[in-house]
């Protein structure tokens, strides 16, 4: 995604060009590419889009209680949360709960509607990526192992060893919880790219943690790993 800057001719653009988004808000104007929608949990069809689960999390927004929406206003006043473009542009509790929706839909869970006042310990993980016997796994060493996260887990096909830039090159395979164990990827992973990689081949990663219980979200951290064997 780009951010633009438009000049004294053009004041904004908004819609779909040749598979380009053009969008705005009170953050800035964006360009994006259409994504497409994957399944991040191996069932037999594929879940709607992101998009669509931006519109089911304002939906949850709508559902709550007046009560309850104060909390998350409350919440996001007490724990300030910022955008990604913009760190002194403060979110809202209605920003905070349709980003955390969004996630947590990504996951199979449902909005949450009391948020946990509280803040959780940033872990500290590492990451392993493994094949053998034609079975694609990612090992997570966790230091905290408190399983107070969920990780949104994205991974590339075969990355260039000279390349460095990562980007949005990642697609979302699967998720974890912040815990030491392994999670199978296999099937997921076919489901995206066709094919799975090989032994000695590089992958750009990219993981999303945000609180299972409360309207945290950490930024993004995006890494190159190399297949081992298993």
């Amino acid at each position: 995604m780009a951010r633009i800057k438009y000049s004294g001719l053009i004041e904004s653009i908004r819609g779909s060009i040749g598979g380009t988004t053009f969008q705005g808000n009170k953050y800035g104007f964006t360009a994006k590419a259409k994504g497409q929608g994957v399944d991040p949990l191996g069932g037999s069809d594929p879940p709607p889009p992101p998009p669509l689960y931006l519109v089911k999390a304002v939906s949850g927004w709508r559902e709550l209680t007046a009560a309850q929406r104060i909390a998350w206003n409350s919440w996001a006043s007490t724990y300030p949360q910022y955008t990604k473009h913009n760190p002194t542009a403060q979110l809202s509790g209605y920003n905070v709960f349709s980003k955390i929706g969004v996630y947590r839909y990504m996951v199979e869970e449902s909005y949450l509607v009391n948020p946990a006042f509280e803040l959780y310990a940033v872990d500290t993980l590492v990451f392993g990526v493994t094949l053998g016997a034609g079975v694609l796994t990612l090992t997570i060493e966790s230091t905290l192992d408190s399983n107070e996260w969920y990780l949104l887990i994205f991974l590339s096909f075969k990355f260039p060893k000279s390349r460095s830039f990562i980007g949005t090159i990642p697609k979302f395979i699967s998720y974890a919880g912040n815990y030491t164990g392994t999670l199978h990827l296999t099937s997921n992973y076919l489901k995206v790219y066709g094919q799975l990689p090989e032994v000695g081949d590089s992958l750009a990663m990219s993981v999303v943690p945000f609180g299972q219980g409360n309207g945290q979200f950490a930024a993004k951290q995006s890494f190159i790993v190399e297949v081992t064997a298993a």
